[in-house]
């Protein structure tokens, strides 16, 4: 996926590309970190509300783009 430094030296393990499955992997964990929907990648109404941006969860909402 990703294109590498040839002067970069690799892990010692493993390898240094990503594979689509990596990929995947790696979003669904950032997704669930930032406290977002796994699916879409929308902020979920409890991480706007805790960033006091309640008010965008009830935008989100009637456009019916909220995660539920």
């Amino acid at each position: 996926v990703f294109e590498t430094d040839p002067a970069m030296k690799p892990f010692e393990e493993g390898t240094y590309k990503m594979d689509r499955d990596d990929v995947e992997l790696a979003k669904t964990m950032f997704y669930e970190e930032m406290g977002w929907d796994v699916k879409t990648g929308i902020p979920k109404r409890a991480t706007l509300e805790r960033l006091g941006l309640g008010y965008m969860a009830d935008d989100l909402k009637a456009r019916g783009l909220l995660p539920a």
